[in-house]
């Protein structure tokens, strides 16, 4: 039951994504007002598929161009139509924008033929993750009391990672052979509370360049006042490149779990995108010139390497928590069913934090860890119009919509992100801003934007209630 009735669902809904979408870069100017289907750009030999990516950004539209096609475009004009927009736009390319009930319109440009057109632009950042068992290893739960390196002696294993917290253990194996022949020892074994599969996490993609720059970093002002009253955000997530001048006060020392490693400057990682679409959210709840006393963590569970693991989200999780996030925000997963990371997460809620978890880019109705759980807010995509992004996954367990796209400046290279990690980022500084601004703890503060901003076609959905 919530306990503050006063406070209106209408309160709560998202505000990410609501106004005109416009960029600016030296030269360039660009600004695509859906709502009023007013469309103003100042454009001097801008790559077409730029453009097409802006588009893509300020409508859901899907966009499809021929192979090949490639021009640019200069063009300047004030408050056109959409229609007569795109004609000075794609100036002798043909187009088609096919209406379609059920999802977005469909953008096709083609110079030959309509059926050409087959390439689609704004390509997904976050990988489709799939269940891929790491073979040679185990996760294992001891009783209390029990020592991790006598059971790893017993059975040839040797460990690779610990969580204290949960007397856990993650044992690897000479080969898949020889942990498949462990698995009966280490079930009957007198120490042993629980065995789990591990799997692999895909690493996310860092962003895209955008030829037509990107909005100025958020105008948020890092308030003032002791750190026990700071309202944490974390992020499991790659290494982020903070930000120079005020905004790097929001960001808080990195906890580096797969070994120290500092990005090169730019391109943006995944992670810097993530923290800067948290902070888009919160200066969009909260007002421009706002003080906001919030603090981003960064838990880096890739490092310098490619792929992480379950075991690696799960130290993360428990990190986040322990380094005192309130909302703790989980942009990969795995496609399968995981009981301990549920646990984890459930351990997380009972302790009055949040885990926001994205619902993945399989575009159907795949169910990526730690997000179908009871216990974590799932995010999906939506495609501006009501309905669900065509890359983002949506099933019953899917609790929230918000935009998937951002085009970051953090790092002074205009980078474009696509995917319900995106969606995810803005619901965690939604969030925030709204435990902020309403006085609100972040779970139920985390149910009345789930309640305001249901995703799409959601079933029975997740118990969210505080």
């Amino acid at each position: 039951m919530l306990r503050h009735c006063c406070l209106t669902l209408a309160a709560a809904a998202l505000l990410v994504g609501t106004g005109p979408t416009s960029v600016a870069a030296a030269g360039h100017r660009f600004e695509w007002n859906e709502r009023a289907d007013r469309v103003s750009a100042d454009l001097l030999d801008v790559p077409v598929k730029a453009v097409l990516e802006q588009i893509h950004i300020a409508t859901g539209w899907e966009i499809r161009i021929e192979p090949g096609v490639n021009f640019e475009v200069s063009t300047s004009f004030q408050e056109l139509k959409s229609a007569r927009a795109l004609e000075r736009l794609l100036g002798t390319a043909s187009y088609a924008v096919i209406s379609r009930p059920d999802a977005p319109p469909r953008l096709l440009v083609f110079e030959s033929a309509i059926d050409r057109a087959t390439e689609r632009l704004m390509g997904v950042d976050d990988p489709m993750s799939r269940a891929i068992r790491i073979e040679d290893e185990w996760i294992i739960f001891l009783k209390p009391g029990e020592d991790a390196e006598e059971l790893a002696g017993r059975v040839g294993a040797r460990i690779t990672g610990r969580i204290p917290e949960l007397n856990a253990v993650r044992l690897k194996f000479e080969s898949a052979q020889a942990a498949q022949a462990a698995r009966s020892l280490l079930e009957s074994d007198p120490a042993v509370a629980g065995v789990h599969e591990n799997y692999e996490i895909n690493r996310p993609a860092e962003g895209r360049a955008s030829a037509l720059g990107a909005p100025k970093l958020p105008k948020l002002i890092p308030a003032d006042g002791a750190a026990e009253g700071r309202l944490v955000v974390a992020f499991i997530d790659t290494a982020v490149q903070p930000p120079t001048g005020d905004m790097a006060k929001f960001f808080l020392p990195s906890i580096q779990l797969a070994g120290e490693y500092v990005p090169p400057p730019q391109p943006a990682t995944h992670s810097t995108m993530m923290h800067e679409a948290a902070l888009q959210a919160m200066a969009q709840r909260l007002g421009a010139g706002s003080a906001a006393n919030v603090g981003l963590l960064n838990v880096d569970i890739y490092g310098a390497g490619g792929d992480t693991s379950l075991f690696m989200l799960a130290q993360g999780l428990i990190a986040a928590a322990n380094a005192g996030a309130s909302i703790i925000n989980v942009s990969g997963g795995a496609a399968v069913d995981s009981a301990f990371i549920d646990a984890i997460v459930a351990r997380i809620y009972a302790s009055g934090k949040l885990v926001v978890a994205a619902a993945g880019n399989d575009g159907g109705s795949t169910r990526m860890t730690p997000s179908p759980s009871d216990y974590a807010l799932s995010v999906t995509a939506s495609d501006g119009r009501g309905g669900v992004a065509w890359y983002a996954n949506m099933n019953e367990t899917v609790d929230v919509a918000a935009p998937g796209v951002i085009v970051s400046s953090m790092t002074g290279q205009p980078t474009i992100s696509v995917g319900t990690s995106v969606a995810t980022a803005y619901t965690s500084g939604d969030v925030a801003a709204f435990s902020l601004q309403h006085q609100l703890p972040v779970q139920e503060s985390g149910y009345l934007i789930q309640q305001a901003n249901p995703a799409p076609q959601t079933g029975t959905g997740n118990p969210k209630a505080p």
